[in-house]
Formats: structure tokens, C-alpha cells, sequence
């Protein structure tokens, strides 16, 4: 069986969260689900066994989406763009992990639709950047996506 532990595909699955509650950057309810459980100690260890190339986006994307909204999440998913157009190229060119719950197309179609937000984040950084926040949850959702995809979320 692989590395993959069940917390840690519920975790890729479930959702972040964008701070101390369940709401987007922009106050929407986050689609997650209950997300509680999934914030503090131990959160950043339910990424950490999934496919090399997934955890390394998180490891992009988390300390941008967990931090306090406004203009310094703004600010810090501007400065993180090319770390995570090269995090999100690593999943795209990457072979789909073994085993997931839809098939390797699927897979694919996920990485690039990551890859595609990540691209739309640095335009609206260098044309509109007031409207960051709101593409950082495009891809913050983008990524769960991809979590989604592996065993064990309930799917």
C-alpha cells in the first residue's frame, strides 16, 4: 500500500480553510466542509505524505493562504507566483500518483486547471493586484482538487 495515509488524503481533500474559520479571503463560506479539525497542530503534517509534487505546492501555497487576509495575503500570493508556477509545472509534467479515486486523465485535467489559476494569479498581479485575494482561492480550490483525487476522501 503506498505512504498515503487516510488523514492525509482527507486532509488534501478537505480544505484549508483561511485562517481561524471556515470562510474564503472574501467571506464566503469555504465549500470545504467542516474544516475545524483541519486547522492547527497537525495540519501541515496532512500534506506532507501525498505525491511529491502535490506536497511541495503546498508547501508554496500554505504559509500565502494561511495568512492573514488583506493586503499581506495579497502581497504574498503576488511575491509566491513564479514558486508556484514551478510547483504547479512539477504536478503537470509529474506522472499521476497510484492509485486514485478517478483515472490519470482526470488527474491531468485537475493539474492543469491548478496550472491555469496559477497563470491567471500572476496577471491579475501585474495588471489588477487589488484582485489577488480572490484568484488565490481559485487556486487554493484548484489544489484541493487534486486532493480529491486520491484514495480515502470518502468519495
Amino acid at each position: 500500500r503506498f505512504a498515503w495515509s487516510l488523514s492525509i488524503a482527507l486532509g488534501l481533500a478537505s480544505g484549508c480553510g483561511g485562517g481561524d474559520d471556515d470562510t474564503t479571503p472574501d467571506g464566503e463560506e469555504h465549500a470545504g466542509g467542516e474544516e475545524g479539525e483541519h486547522h492547527g497542530e497537525g495540519h501541515g503534517e496532512r500534506h506532507r505524505d501525498g505525491p511529491p509534487a502535490l506536497v511541495a505546492f503546498h508547501e508554496v501555497l500554505a504559509p500565502v493562504w494561511h495568512s492573514d487576509p488583506g493586503e499581506g495575503r495579497r502581497a504574498a500570493g503576488c511575491a509566491a507566483v513564479t514558486e508556484m508556477r514551478d510547483a504547479a509545472s512539477a504536478i503537470t509534467t509529474a506522472a499521476a500518483p497510484e492509485p486514485l479515486v478517478g483515472t490519470p486523465e482526470e488527474w491531468a485535467a485537475a493539474a492543469a486547471t491548478l496550472a491555469s489559476t496559477v497563470e491567471e494569479l500572476g496577471t491579475i498581479c501585474e495588471q489588477t493586484p487589488d484582485e489577488a485575494e480572490a484568484q488565490l482561492t481559485n487556486v487554493h480550490d484548484a489544489f484541493h482538487a487534486l486532493g480529491e483525487q486520491l484514495p480515502g476522501d470518502g468519495h
